[in-house]
């Protein structure tokens, strides 16, 4: 039986708290560039996340 889709709620729940864990890292400064730059990929894929669940939710 194929899985039921996550609420909306869920899945901005899931990236509101993968939001939580950057800004914890932001908070304690960037150790390089290299980090920035893996800071900023992350929030990218939050924000893809999170305008999925928007698409994907759509009445």
């Amino acid at each position: 039986m194929p899985e039921p889709k996550k609420s909306l709620e869920m899945a901005l729940s899931e990236q509101s708290s993968a939001l939580d864990g950057v800004l914890a890292e932001v908070s304690l400064g960037f150790r390089n560039q290299r980090h920035f730059d893996e800071l900023e990929e992350r929030v990218d894929g939050i924000c893809v996340a999170a305008r999925a669940a928007f698409r994907s939710a759509r009445p």
